[in-house]
């Protein structure tokens, strides 16, 4: 990238979280609490964020100042986050200072109960010649040190109230997805053990299923096939794992799409919340911007609230703190 474009990047950055943060006409509604709809009935409460792409420097700044802006309005709840959950692409290339730059951004900040974090392609990018570290290895250190848990691998479950989480990644350093046979075994065994919960299960990878929200064409590039932007040549395995069970969701980013829904559908032929089969994938922005369809405006993301009997996805643009409840979904559970 040339010093131009970095610098033009930059400014545009720049204005664009001005932008978001002062135009509350643009930005729907502002006097709804920052707390669930239903707190008392409300069994499960995250947010989640995807492609924070954290740079060190002055290219980094506006990527510093989104970050900070949207950890104190989480700080600011209401009722505290059970979790954020982070869906990948944390650093912009995996090297050790972004991730050390990346930790140094929650000091000072209680966001939530529990940090939960995958990775994306960017953070598998660690081949730059300045150490031996591994993408894997600086994931579980530095996971490890924000979530204060060791995962014992850079694909994992875990529960929230009860609740499953299991996290998927890519085995290489490619910008389309790998997953080894081996990941694929356990993630069939850990749906067989989530399914019997009896509760929603969360399924977070930084890549969508194939063919969902607007792919192959969303992802930008002329020249395409049916696997371009997706979880690549492993998705129909880990789909038709998924499609056995009820109340699966799938949260995804990657593809930098803004936030849309039913209405903007028309015009996109996608959005952020759609049913595949029996399963519901939700697909959410880049926080800090640039973000090529759909609403454009940097910042927002969405906050997951779990019912008795349903699952309610706010979008929220938490630089300015202010709800977007046009993008709203509600999905009632089986």
């Amino acid at each position: 990238m040339s010093v131009l474009t970095s610098v033009l990047r930059f400014v545009v950055s720049i204005v664009l979280t001005i932008v978001a943060t002062v135009a509350p006409g643009k930005m729907a509604d502002s006097t709804a609490p920052n707390a669930p709809l239903d707190a008392e009935s409300c069994k499960l409460n995250f947010a989640v964020v995807s492609d924070t792409h954290m740079k060190v420097g002055i290219e980094g700044l506006p990527n510093d100042l989104v970050f900070h802006l949207a950890m104190k309005d989480f700080e600011a709840a209401d009722k505290k986050y059970d979790a954020l959950v982070f869906v990948g692409d944390n650093t912009d290339h995996g090297y050790e200072d972004q991730w050390a730059h990346f930790e140094e951004q929650f000091k000072g900040y209680d966001p939530a109960d529990n940090i939960l974090l995958a990775m994306g392609n960017h953070d598998t990018w660690t081949r730059d010649g300045s150490d031996n570290r591994t993408a894997k290895g600086l994931f579980m250190e530095y996971s490890t040190k924000l979530t204060g848990k060791f995962t014992g691998n850079y694909y994992y479950s875990t529960t929230v109230n009860g609740y499953p989480f299991i996290f998927l990644t890519s085995e290489e350093d490619h910008t389309a997805a790998t997953f080894s046979d081996k990941q694929i075994k356990w993630f069939k065994n850990e749906m067989k053990k989530a399914a019997k919960l009896d509760k929603p299960i969360f399924v977070v990878c930084h890549w969508p299923i194939n063919m969902t929200h607007g792919l192959p064409v969303s992802w930008g590039d002329d020249d395409y096939d049916d696997m371009t932007g997706g979880m690549g040549e492993q998705s129909d395995r880990i789909n038709k794992i998924m499609q056995k069970y009820d109340n699966v969701f799938v949260i995804s980013g990657h593809i930098h799409n803004g936030v849309s829904n039913s209405e903007t559908k028309e015009k996109l032929g996608y959005e952020s919340l759609e049913k595949v089969g029996n399963i519901h994938s939700l697909n959410i922005p880049a926080i800090n911007g640039f973000n090529e369809n759909g609403d454009w405006f940097p910042g927002t993301s969405y906050v997951i609230e779990v019912y008795e009997d349903e699952v309610v996805f706010r979008a929220r643009n938490f630089m300015s703190g202010y709800w977007r409840p046009e993008y709203n979904y509600t999905v009632k559970l089986s």
